[in-house]
């Protein structure tokens, strides 16, 4: 391979477009000879839109300067305006490709038992258990009843033969103890207090005591008992130690709209490579592609800082731990993926297709010979496999090279970064912290409200006094009026009256 540097031979070694062009040659019987451009990229639009020029390989198609550009050159209405182009050569979906979704906070798993809309209606069940528990109890307290009733109820039936909870209800009383029927009928001393922490203590799984030995309760208390036993407690028990087991990650970044939300919100970084067709494709996009290139260059702490030289740098800034986010080819994201491990990362939907194809002179007369050969080599697989097997051929002389002591980093990335573990953990403290966090922010509760409690009872007694202090003012000022009034009238209206 030769360059246009002087002094400076580069040789082809191998390579998927190498290997492509050889049979092409071989077919259609032309030699041919490597030239690397200048800038050693694809080239990219400099010029305005009604005459576009371009730089790099494209520059060089343009230029005349050289027959065809291999190696994957993508489509785009800018580059038809410097170039022809050949059957597509390659076919793929634009993704882009972020860090495997991490392990969520630990100290939160206590409540990730159940889904963030399930707990309003939980804490509401709680809360409206107690005054639904009061209501039952006190509701035939409330009954007016006249003396007939009662009369015409013994007189129908015998009181021996009312069931106990037939009795209370209809609080029907015998005639022997009138003192003990006057006892029954009054209601217990702070029965919605007692009723409202009961049923919060049952639901807590506590030690608790019934407020009323009625019938009627002990009925309602056990239906509280299955529902806080069964319904909520054995779930959630089960959906935690599920969680403990195995612990709960974020939600995986995969579609445009995620994508645009972690840009956003959460202060992820989009790069694209440099040159390529995905950043004319950004650049002349609208709606949500639009909206990302503008998050893209709003982020950019350094000019052009978000272009990349090639997808595996990109690749190399994510398995580092950064919130960064590549943008390419999805058949170019997955070979480079594999050499940090698949399990570290996660792939997007297809975005989009694109395709790649050989870039030739305008009016080039082999064109169509060109195709020709091209579109035997698609449609017999032979593309495909070569493809395959020189990502592959490519990955592993790259592992080869980087040493013991990148291995070692990759090995270690592995095991920081990995979404599966391969190896049981016991469950640490850290995982229990949760229940020491409520503990303390319901301590924090219990005393602010202690505190807010004796302000407001102090101040209640500071307004009682001083509404007694202004009542007793008022009383002496009225007692004063009222003299006045008194000897007013003794000097002045009583001698008129006796003239």
């Amino acid at each position: 391979m030769t360059t246009n540097v002087p002094g400076r031979k580069l040789k082809v070694i191998g390579g998927r477009d190498h290997h492509l062009l050889e049979l092409i040659a071989n077919k259609m019987n032309f030699k041919f000879q490597y030239v690397d451009p200048r800038e050693r990229t694809q080239g990219s639009s400099v010029g305005s839109e009604r005459k576009s020029l371009f730089t790099g390989g494209l520059g060089m198609i343009q230029n005349r300067e050289a027959h065809f550009l291999f190696g994957d050159v993508g489509l785009s209405w800018e580059r038809r305006k410097a170039a022809e182009f050949s059957f597509f050569t390659l076919v793929d979906s634009g993704a882009f490709a972020t860090h495997a979704p991490r392990r969520l906070n630990e100290a939160l798993a206590v409540v990730r038992p159940f889904q963030a809309n399930v707990w309003p209606y939980l804490i509401l069940t709680v809360l409206l258990s107690g005054p639904m528990f009061y209501f039952v109890i006190a509701m035939p307290y409330f009954w007016e009843t006249e003396e007939k009733a009662f009369e015409e109820v013994r007189r129908k039936c015998s009181i021996e033969l009312y069931p106990e909870y037939i009795n209370e209800i209809t609080l029907v009383k015998p005639f022997k103890h009138p003192r003990k029927d006057q006892l029954k009928k009054k209601m217990p001393k702070n029965l919605f207090s007692k009723c409202t922490w009961f049923t919060v203590q049952l639901f807590l799984k506590q030690s608790c005591s019934e407020p009323y030995n009625g019938m009627r309760a002990r009925f309602l208390i056990i239906v509280y008992w299955v529902a806080a036993t069964y319904v909520l407690s054995d779930v959630y028990s089960a959906q935690l130690t599920s969680f403990f087991a195995r612990p709960a990650r974020e939600s995986p970044i995969d579609t445009l709209s995620k994508l645009e939300y972690a840009m956003e919100y959460r202060g992820y970084q989009l790069f694209i490579e440099k040159d390529s067709s995905v950043l004319e494709m950004l650049e002349n996009s609208t709606e949500i592609f639009r909206r990302l290139y503008k998050l893209m260059k709003q982020r950019d702490t350094k000019y052009e800082g978000f272009l990349i030289n090639s997808i595996e740098e990109g690749i190399q800034r994510i398995s580092n731990g950064a919130e960064n986010v590549i943008l390419g080819g999805r058949e170019t994201l997955y070979f480079n993926i594999k050499r940090y491990g698949i399990n570290n990362f996660q792939l997007s939907q297809q975005l989009y297709t694109r395709y790649s194809a050989v870039a030739m002179q305008i009016g080039c007369p082999f064109l169509e010979s060109f195709n020709k050969v091209i579109i035997h080599l698609f449609e017999g697989g032979i593309m495909d496999k070569i493809t395959n097997s020189e990502y592959e051929k490519m990955l592993a002389v790259k592992d080869l090279n980087r040493g013991s002591e990148g291995q070692f980093k990759k090995n270690e990335n592995k095991q920081k970064y990995s979404v599966f573990d391969s190896n049981p953990q016991p469950i640490n403290l850290r995982m229990l912290q949760g229940a020491f966090i409520i503990l303390l922010f319901g301590n924090t509760l219990a005393a602010t409200i202690l505190l807010i409690e004796i302000s407001i009872y102090e101040n209640n007694i500071a307004l009682y006094v001083s509404i007694l202090n202004a009542i007793r003012s008022l009383y002496v000022a009225l007692r004063k009026l009222a003299a006045w009034l008194l000897q007013w009238i003794q000097q002045t209206a009583l001698p008129s009256l006796h003239l």
